[in-house]
């Protein structure tokens, strides 16, 4: 599926609607790809195109989530092109309990460093925030270069490490926190 890139600045945050499934599944694995080169095994970045179908199905089913009321998840469009994505939550971690949870956040690299990350960063806090969260966390991949972004946004690493499975191989995560998301508005 090809995104249009023309007018980069039209960007619109909006809550995952019916019929954005196929969009947000797409810029997923295309983040996958961008974003883990090097830090993921290659074998299994190249086989993400073929894992499609099974990401439409998560997005479905994260809709089914966010119908239901457990969490949140807002998508960046380019006029009805999804370019981006934002999902929080409840913590989904006992150490994090009292924390809402940035689960996830991506955005394809043709749209970063033009403040679109920062606005849905502040998208998912304020979604926090109605649902009634204070600070927040984030599990980053071990190298992540996007955690330098969070750093920025006044996120400090917790030193909470969990091993996770990716394709075949194990792989480390490491904790962000922000203590409070007030700011992000």
């Amino acid at each position: 599926m090809a995104i249009d890139t023309s007018n980069r600045h039209e960007i619109a945050i909006c809550r995952l609607s019916d019929g954005d499934e196929v969009g947000a599944a797409n810029v997923h694995i295309h983040c996958w790809r961008e974003t883990y080169s090097g830090l993921l095994h290659e074998e299994f970045l190249d086989s993400l195109p073929i894992t499609l179908n099974r990401r439409i199905e998560f997005w479905r089913d994260v809709a089914t989530q966010m119908a239901a009321g457990n969490g949140r998840a807002q998508v960046a469009k380019q006029n009805s092109n999804v370019v981006g994505f934002v999902i929080v939550g409840a913590a989904r971690d006992q150490a994090f309990c009292e924390c809402g949870e940035l689960q996830a956040l991506y955005l394809l690299r043709h749209y970063q460093k033009q403040k679109i990350g920062y606005r849905m960063l502040c998208e998912g806090m304020k979604q926090l925030r109605e649902l009634g969260f204070r600070s927040a966390y984030a599990w980053v991949l071990s190298g992540n270069p996007a955690t330098h972004f969070y750093l920025r946004t006044g996120a400090q690493l917790s030193g909470d490490k969990k091993t996770v499975y990716i394709g075949d191989r194990c792989y480390e995560e490491l904790a962000l926190r922000w203590d409070s998301i007030e700011h992000l508005e």
